[in-house]
């Protein structure tokens, strides 16, 4: 059985490419496929580099189609949480670097047509809490404007919201389908392991001079400790046709809200990022809302998404250790990876021209950690290798529970997705497991 769910941007991408057969060269390796690396593979090629992509499945075959795809500086991440936690000066960066990612898709819109638009981005409250008056007082002493709004378009109630103008919006696999022009890639290829300057497939070898890892999370196990900082989390989305005319992109300031954006004719309406292992009802607090706003029979899609959670809330990108030079990793994009993903594809292409980059220490994978969140992360991972459960994920031997809703069985430590045959569906497990029916 093959996993497949149709999302808003199925069918964008009609090119295939073939598996690899033989042992290749390069200037650069990219392991993975999906918008970030692809931009990567493209930014690099533009520069100069003879450059490979290698794709485990199919080209933006999993996280980057079931996207929303907001490019935006309005994030979960609150700015005045930022300045308390990292300072003025690191949050006053983490805000510009987006606002950088956002005007190098602007850019690239005058070039390709990828459905960009400019449109605002809210943060809105359900409850007045002064939650809103702080984050916009938090933005304007970064130095940046953005405004105190009553009313939204999403057709929901709602205490207040800021607006932030001139934020943007995309469709992401229309965009790769421009972008993979020229490209060399080879799909179905995946890589299992790195040894020098070498990566190795089944049957293949690649020798490179610098290779990017942008497979979401890690694949390589222990390098990096990745598993120690980071985890998954799954969202669930559903796009219906929208007669309200909703413009524009938000999130709530709570983890439960309903988040948003319009396409064409749509609304997609998004909703619980959960720890993936844990059940939820997102998908009922969604319909509740299509049923007392919109038309239930207008239902066009739905999907479920994973994506990389840091502890910190800002992505890595850069060297994947201290001591790898020439291996680089773009993973932690929390949700918000359309953004990010231009942004580590910048920072990455700095790195290995060795030109300085503004942006490029603050997202480093070799910064410190946060030691409460990363004990509370150990901790919660612990607390289930010890539990007895007899199917097992084959990343690091965490139990697995089983998801009724989407039918699938997941790993509540690192966030591994398998279907109801065994077969992967999400990583960083690189082996499917037995299932006796």
């Amino acid at each position: 059985m093959i996993y497949i769910e149709k999302t808003t941007w199925s069918g964008y991408i009609n090119k295939t490419f073939p598996k690899l057969s033989n042992d290749i060269e390069c200037d650069v390796l990219v392991i993975g496929g999906g918008l970030c690396g692809i931009l990567c593979a493209y930014k690099l090629t533009e520069a100069g580099k003879k450059v490979v992509v290698l794709e485990a499945n199919n080209i933006c075959g999993k996280k980057s189609s079931k996207t929303t795809a907001t490019i935006t500086a309005i994030e979960d991440v609150m700015y005045y949480d930022l300045i308390d936690t990292c300072g003025f000066d690191k949050a006053k960066l983490y805000l510009e670097a987006n606002l950088m990612a956002l005007n190098e898709y602007r850019k690239l819109s005058k070039q390709i047509d990828f459905d960009f638009e400019e449109c605002s981005s809210y943060k809105y409250s359900m409850i007045d809490d002064g939650e809103i008056e702080k984050e916009v007082a938090a933005i304007k002493a970064l130095g940046y404007h953005c405004l105190i709004k009553e009313h939204i378009d999403l057709p929901i109630k709602i205490e207040k919201a800021l607006e932030f103008k001139n934020q943007g919006q995309m469709n992401p696999l229309k965009l790769v389908d421009n972008l993979i022009n020229g490209l060399e890639i080879y799909e179905d290829s995946k890589v299992t392991k790195i040894k020098e300057n070498f990566a190795f497939t089944e049957n293949n070898k690649i020798k490179f001079t610098d290779v990017i890892v942008c497979t979401g999370f890690p694949f390589l196990k222990v390098k990096g400790l990745f598993f120690l900082k980071m985890y998954q989390k799954k969202s669930h989305v559903i796009e219906v046709f929208d007669n309200h005319g909703s413009k524009g992109n938000g999130v709530g300031t709570q983890d439960n809200d309903i988040y948003f954006r319009n396409y064409k004719d749509s609304v997609l309406l998004g909703c619980s990022d959960e720890r993936t292992g844990y059940n939820c009802n997102a998908y009922d607090k969604i319909n509740k809302l299509i049923v007392n706003k919109y038309d239930v029979r207008k239902i066009k899609n739905r999907w479920m998404n994973i994506d990389t959670i840091t502890l910190d809330k800002m992505p890595y990108i850069g060297t994947y250790t201290s001591y790898d030079e020439n291996i680089y990793i773009a993973t932690g994009f929390n949700m918000w990876g359309m953004t990010k993903s231009m942004l580590a594809a910048n920072i990455i292409t700095d790195l290995i021209y060795k030109k300085e980059n503004r942006f490029a220490k603050l997202f480093s994978p070799q910064r410190k950690m946060l030691f409460k969140p990363l004990m509370k992360n150990i901790g919660s991972a612990v607390k289930e290798m010890v539990k007895f459960k007899t199917k097992r994920c084959k990343h690091l031997g965490c139990p697995l529970y089983y998801n009724e809703m989407d039918q699938t069985y997941e790993c509540r430590c690192h966030g591994s997705k398998y279907d109801s045959y065994g077969n992967i569906i999400d990583t960083p497990t690189q082996k499917k497991i037995n299932i006796k029916k």
